[in-house]
């Protein structure tokens, strides 16, 4: 499994760091590198060069935009 980084750790960094420093979260595995990372912008993204990544519901292949496990 994995944890995303709490809004408690996020709103502390920002306390600590200041607002102008761009925090990201990042998700990975200590035995393949990371799979995906948060930018600047808030948004998610996956490392789709190293990993074919799919989301299915119920085995199957969900469409764009629609929520799935990976």
């Amino acid at each position: 499994g994995y944890t995303l980084m709490t809004r408690v750790a996020r709103r502390q960094i920002e306390e600590f760091m200041g607002l102008d420093t761009p925090i990201g979260d990042m998700i990975g595995m200590s035995e393949l590198g990371y799979l995906g990372f948060e930018c600047h912008l808030g948004q998610r993204h996956i490392n789709n060069r190293d990993f074919y990544v799919e989301f299915v519901q119920d085995g199957k292949p969900v469409e764009d935009g629609r929520t799935g496990e990976l």
